[in-house]
């Protein structure tokens, strides 16, 4: 994901999101969250790392365009607007 600037409210959203969507698709294994800042740079940088089954190569194209999400039989027992 590219470096870029965001209001706080977007970014704990996108974080959110991510951890959240982490949980959702991982039925074993561990999701990872780190996180590292900056000081001088000002910079938040934020990992989240899990093992679950990932999102097709497909999916990967199109999954920041908005109200997208992967369409594959596992997600459709989860509800959501397709933000994260």
């Amino acid at each position: 994901v590219p470096l870029m600037e965001g209001d706080p409210q977007k970014c704990t959203q996108l974080v959110y999101n991510l951890v959240t969507n982490a949980c959702k698709f991982t039925d074993r294994g561990t999701v990872t969250i780190g996180a590292r800042y900056e000081k001088e740079q000002k910079l938040l940088e934020v990992d989240v790392t899990d093992t679950g089954k990932g999102i097709s190569k497909e999916g990967q194209k199109r999954i920041f365009q908005a109200f997208e999400q992967e369409q594959n039989g596992d997600n459709r027992s989860f509800q959501g607007i397709g933000l994260g």
